[in-house]
């Protein structure tokens, strides 16, 4: 069962905390931002995935870019790069590379009382926490997203 409602922990001294309580601004933070280092990291297999939805993957990603390819050339490619899918590690140096540069967190929690996040997040007790409607949040991030070309 998904979550009724959605949880930011915020600070009065973030501003960008401040913009979505009073001006309905929202921030994508970088990975680099955030404060635990692993956040963000992934592992996975390549050499595993079907070929069929691996070429439909990089499609998308390079479509989302702006680059449009031909099915002949990206099986061409596909072949040229099946040793480099066997290394999963360079596999997620590469990815975690580009997800700094075109990823965006919005880091929310299912809890409201969280003494945890209350110290870190909301400057230690002493800042807010604004609740999102699951049901209407994400088509709201969403539209936030397509508006503001995050």
């Amino acid at each position: 069962m998904q979550p009724a409602y959605l949880y930011k922990y915020c600070s009065y001294t973030n501003p960008f905390h401040l913009e979505l309580l009073f001006l309905n601004y929202i921030y994508f933070c970088s990975f680099e931002k955030l404060n635990d280092p692993f956040e963000g990291n992934f592992y996975t297999r390549l050499d595993l995935v079907p070929n069929e939805q691996l070429k439909e993957f990089l499609k998308q990603s390079l479509e989302h870019q702006g680059i449009k390819i031909s099915d002949p050339k990206l099986e061409k490619y596909l072949d040229t790069q099946k040793e480099y899918f066997k290394n999963p590690e360079k596999i997620r140096e590469n990815a975690y590379e580009v997800y700094k540069k075109f990823i965006g967190v919005f880091s929310v929690s299912t809890d409201p009382n969280n003494i945890l996040m209350w110290s870190h997040y909301a400057d230690n007790h002493k800042g807010f926490c604004i609740r999102f409607n699951r049901e209407n949040a994400i088509p709201w991030f969403e539209e936030k997203n397509k508006q503001e070309n995050f």
